[in-house]
């Protein structure tokens, strides 16, 4: 899912991933990428027992600014079938006014650890609220959040601090949100995922494939992507093996980074690349639901 939603809207949480009839889902194959979010709602995203959804290189810009609101909401039920898992969230610009960033309400805190969360740029111009977990505590800086998490590592890469964001009140696109010289945002986010090994020709295998798409039967074009320094477009994505097939023969070194393409030395944090953007329109508000 690629969009602007939500810009200078009062409407509800613009993206909502919901279990759908209180029933546990898989949500693998799920990616919502590339979204520019802007006064959205309550909630920016909101994440209601999801299980494998994928969340990276969004910029999530105000929600309607009330203090007990968030940019980004995880909610589990309490059944042990009914709770947030496997997701990853990374690489997302998280700036708010008054709301919290991340707040995730769970009663299942001693199972909170199994997600990816990483290289996020978080900032706030008023209040020290940053964080609620799931054990109910509310963290006040970066540091006491990655102690709070530390047994899953949670943003040991993240920061604080003003993303640095062009015209960020203007609807123009799309040098609206893209970050400044010095922007905090420019070349410190994080690779997607690595290669499983050396090796040459079409076929790769990856740590973790579930960031790509082959374009879904046709539907759209497949990712374009980039291996080490080369640039490929994916044809086909196996989610079991963790396998690419891109469109063209390359060699690779094991551990190679895999990513969006990017300009600078490292991919930008948020939704737009300093030097390669996409035009994307706008989108109306979405709720998901699993039937």
């Amino acid at each position: 899912m690629r969009s602007r939603a939500g810009l200078g809207s009062s409407a509800p949480t613009p993206l909502k991933l919901r279990e759908g009839n209180n029933n546990a889902r898989d949500d693998a194959g799920l990616i919502v990428r590339k979204n520019v979010i802007v006064e959205g709602g309550r909630y920016n995203i909101y994440l209601s027992s999801a299980n494998g959804a994928i969340l990276y290189h969004n910029t999530l810009y105000n929600v309607l600014d009330r203090p007990h609101d968030s940019g980004i909401f995880l909610i589990d039920w309490d059944n042990t079938a009914l709770v947030n898992k496997n997701n990853v969230i990374k690489n997302n610009i998280l700036r708010q006014t008054q709301s919290r960033l991340l707040h995730w309400n769970s009663e299942m805190f001693a199972d909170r650890f199994d997600q990816e969360i990483n290289y996020n740029l978080y900032y706030k111009t008023t209040g020290n609220d940053y964080f609620v977990f799931a054990d109910g505590n509310t963290y006040t800086s970066l540091s006491a959040w990655q102690s709070a998490t530390s047994t899953a590592g949670y943003d040991v890469n993240s920061q604080v601090a003003n993303p640095q964001l062009n015209n960020p009140t203007e609807s123009s696109y799309p040098n609206t949100f893209t970050p400044l010289t010095g922007s905090p945002a420019v070349n410190n986010g994080g690779s997607l995922t690595t290669s499983a090994g050396g090796g040459s020709g079409t076929v790769i295998i990856v740590a973790d494939a579930r960031y790509f798409t082959d374009g879904y039967d046709g539907l759209i074009a497949g990712d374009d992507i980039q291996i080490g320094g080369e640039v490929v477009r994916v044809v086909d994505v196996d989610y079991l093996t963790n396998t690419l097939t891109i469109d063209r023969s390359i060699a690779w070194v094991n551990g190679a980074l895999v990513s969006l393409p990017y300009s600078g030395t490292a991919p930008d944090i948020g939704a737009i690349e300093v030097g390669l953007y996409e035009e994307i329109g706008n989108a109306p508000d979405r709720d998901i639901a699993a039937r």
